[in-house]
């Protein structure tokens, strides 16, 4: 995870930094274990990547308010 967030453990509150992406990280494998894996291994990957490190809004955009695609690559 350093390679896409600077954390370390002498931020003030890292604790709950991790534990928050701990949390949701598990959540997105057990909804997509509970949907039958509908989505590959790379796009769940590449969902579970944007979600750490751009956060939700970045799927938003800021004109009509529609989600973008969540399985985009952390690269673009």
């Amino acid at each position: 995870m350093e390679r896409y967030l600077p954390l370390s453990p002498d931020m003030p509150n890292f604790d709950y930094m991790i534990n928050y992406v701990n949390s949701a990280m598990f959540g997105l494998l057990q909804l997509w274990n509970e949907k039958g894996k509908d989505l590959s291994m790379e796009e769940i990957s590449a969902l579970m990547q944007n979600l750490v490190v751009r956060g939700l809004m970045a799927y938003i955009t800021p004109d009509s308010l529609e989600p973008k695609s969540l399985s985009t690559s952390i690269n673009e």
